[in-house]
C-alpha cells in the first residue's frame, strides 16, 4: 500500500502534513481513535486516488468499466455501487485542482464527503463550464482548510448546503427542495394485504388518464398471471388485454400458472407459516402469504424442487416451467459476482451453447442479466462452475478470476475478441451527470408547480425536458380540480323528478292572477 501512496503523492515521503495552528478535529493529536480514522481515509485514497490523476480512467489492467468495478468489488468486500461511486467521486478530482492537490497531502476527505461533492456537482450535468468549476474548487479549497484548532471537519450535510446556495446562482433551474423530493419519492403506503385503486386523470399526456391498482404480492401476481395468459391465447398485448378484460371485451382464460417458493418443515411438508418468494414481486407479508396458500389449497400443485425429474434434458432450445423455476430457485440472482439482478428478470445461459451441443437442463442453464450476458456473449468473461462447492469461477482476460457462490459446468475459455457492450468510466460518468441533471431540473419544475400551481406549465416543462434528456420522470402534477363556469348548470338527471328552478320559475308565474 505505501508504495502504492508514494506513487499517487508526489513528495511520497509521508501521507500526513505536519500539525499546524489550527486543524481539524480528525486530524487531533495525540487522539488515537483519530489516527485510526485517518488510516482508514488513507487506505481509501490508496485504493481509488489513481482515479484523481488527469486523464485517468482505468486504475486497473482491465480497460472495461463493469470488470474493472466486479474486480475490486470482489477484493475489498465493498458493493458495485459503493466501488462505482467512489470511482467517480475521485475522478471528478480531475477537474478540481486544489482540493485535490488539498487531498493529496492530507487525505483529509473520506468517501462520502467526496461523494456528496460529485452528487452535487453532477446536477450541472456535462455541460459544466471551467468558471463554475474553479468557483467550486476555490469554495472547497476553502471549506476543508481549517481556520481554528481542533475544528469541525464539515459534514456532508454542511457540504451540501454550502454547494447549493453556488449551485442556484449558477443554474436556479436546479434548485429543488430535497424534503419535497423525498416525499415524492416515497409516496403513499399501503396497507399490507389491502388492494387499491385509484383513476387519475394525471399522466404525461394532457388528455389522458391512469388507473393505478396497489395490493399484496400474491393477489397482484395473479392479476398479472391472467392478463398475460389471455394476452397469448387472444394474441394481444398486455395493454390490449387489460383493457378488453376491464371493458368485458374478452373472457379471463380459464387457467394460469403463479409459481411461488416455499420452504419445507422437518418433515417434508410446506410451512405455511412462512414467507413465500414470488418471482417479480418478491417475499409476501402475512396477508400475501395467507392469500397464496388459500388460492393453492383451491387449485394448486406442489412441484418437489428435490424431485430428480427436474434433472432431465428436455429436447429444444427453450426450458420449460419447471425447469426455469429450478433454475432461478437455485441461482437466485444474475451469477456474476456482486449482481443483485434478480434470476426472474434474468436470461436462461446455455452455460454450453446449445449449437454446439449443449442440453437444455438445470445444470447447464444459469442465470445472466443482459448486462453480464453481453459480457459473456462478447467473450469478455467466462464461468466455471463446480458442481461440488456451488462456486463459480469467472475468469477474465487479463489472468485473474472472480468468484460467486453457484452451480454448473465447465466450459472451453477462450481470450477476448471484438467486445461490443464496453463501457468506459468516463462514459460512466456521463451518463450518471446527464441523469443527475435530469432529475435536478425535474424536480425544481416540480417545486415551481407546487408554488405557482400552473398545470399546463408544468407538463409541457416536463414533456419538453423529458424529450430534450431522452429520460422518464416518474412524478406528474396533479391537476387543479375542474370549477363549472358560473353560467353552466349540470344537464338534469332523468330518473330525478324533483323539479329544477326553471321548472319552479315556471310554476310560480303560471300561478298568478291574470
Amino acid at each position: 500500500m505505501r508504495k502504492r501512496l508514494e506513487k499517487i503523492i508526489e513528495n511520497g515521503e509521508d501521507t500526513q502534513p505536519e500539525q499546524e495552528t489550527a486543524f481539524f478535529a480528525t486530524e487531533c493529536p495525540d487522539n488515537e481513535n483519530a489516527e485510526y480514522a485517518s488510516l482508514l481515509r488513507q487506505c481509501q485514497f490508496g485504493l481509488f486516488g489513481l482515479y484523481a490523476e488527469d486523464g485517468q480512467d482505468f486504475a486497473g489492467s482491465s480497460d472495461d468499466i463493469h470488470v474493472e468495478i466486479a474486480k475490486l468489488s470482489v477484493v475489498t468486500g465493498m458493493g458495485k455501487k459503493a466501488v462505482e461511486n467512489a470511482m467517480c467521486a475521485y475522478m471528478r478530482l480531475q477537474e478540481l485542482p486544489m482540493l485535490r492537490d488539498l487531498q493529496r497531502r492530507t487525505q483529509r476527505l473520506d468517501l462520502s464527503r467526496l461523494i456528496t461533492i460529485d452528487n452535487q456537482l453532477a446536477r450541472l450535468g456535462n455541460d459544466i463550464t471551467d468558471e463554475m468549476l474553479a468557483a467550486f474548487d476555490e469554495l472547497l479549497a476553502g471549506l476543508f482548510s481549517p481556520s481554528t484548532e481542533n475544528q469541525q471537519l464539515p459534514t456532508p450535510w454542511m457540504i451540501k448546503n454550502r454547494m447549493k446556495k453556488l449551485l442556484a446562482a449558477f443554474d436556479p433551474n436546479i434548485d429543488y427542495c430535497s424534503k419535497k423530493k423525498r416525499t415524492r419519492e416515497q409516496g403513499e403506503d399501503v396497507p399490507p394485504g389491502c388492494c387499491k385503486v385509484s383513476f387519475s386523470a394525471e399522466n404525461e399526456d394532457v388528455g389522458s388518464a391512469r388507473l393505478n391498482v396497489v395490493g399484496d404480492c400474491a393477489t397482484m401476481a395473479s392479476i398479472r398471471a391472467f392478463v398475460e395468459e389471455t394476452a397469448r391465447e387472444h394474441k394481444l398485448s398486455l395493454a390490449d388485454a387489460t383493457v378488453k378484460l376491464l371493458t368485458g371485451d374478452v373472457a379471463p382464460a380459464a387457467k394460469v400458472v403463479v409459481y411461488g417458493y416455499a420452504p419445507k418443515n422437518a418433515d417434508g411438508l410446506i410451512d405455511r407459516n412462512t414467507s413465500v418468494y414470488i418471482p417479480s414481486f418478491g417475499w409476501t407479508t402475512a396477508p400475501g402469504t395467507a392469500m397464496f396458500h388459500f388460492m393453492a389449497d383451491a387449485n394448486g400443485a406442489v412441484v418437489d424442487l428435490d424431485s430428480e425429474d427436474l434433472n432431465r434434458a428436455v429436447a429444444g432450445y427453450v426450458a420449460p416451467d419447471d425447469i426455469k423455476a429450478k433454475v432461478r430457485w437455485r441461482d437466485g440472482t444474475c451469477v456474476w459476482p456482486g449482481c443483485h439482478v434478480p434470476a426472474e428478470s434474468c436470461q436462461m445461459d446455455h452455460r454450453i451453447s446449445y449449437r454446439e451441443g449443449g442440453r437444455t437442463k438445470v445444470d447447464n442453464l444459469y442465470c445472466l442479466c443482459q448486462r453480464h450476458h453481453n459480457i459473456k456473449t462478447d467473450k469478455r468473461a467466462y464461468y466455471l462452475p463446480d458442481p461440488v462447492t456451488g462456486e463459480v469461477v469467472w475468469l477474465l482476460p487479463d489472468g485473474t478470476y472472480m468468484k460467486s457462490e453457484r452451480e454448473g459446468f465447465i466450459q472451453r475459455q477462450v481470450l477476448a475478441e471484438n467486445p461490443q457492450w464496453k463501457t468506459t468510466l468516463r462514459g460512466l460518468l456521463k451518463l450518471r451527470r446527464h441523469a443527475t441533471r435530469f432529475f435536478a431540473l425535474a424536480h425544481t419544475i416540480m417545486d415551481r408547480y407546487e408554488e405557482n400551481r400552473d398545470y399546463e406549465a408544468c407538463v409541457n416543462s416536463l414533456e419538453t425536458l423529458e424529450a430534450e434528456y431522452k429520460l422518464v420522470f416518474p412524478f406528474h402534477p396533479t391537476p387543479p380540480p375542474t370549477t363549472p363556469a358560473p353560467d353552466f348548470e349540470p344537464p338534469q338527471d332523468p330518473l330525478d323528478d324533483r323539479p329544477t328552478v326553471q321548472d319552479l320559475s315556471m310554476e310560480r308565474r303560471m300561478s298568478l292572477p291574470s
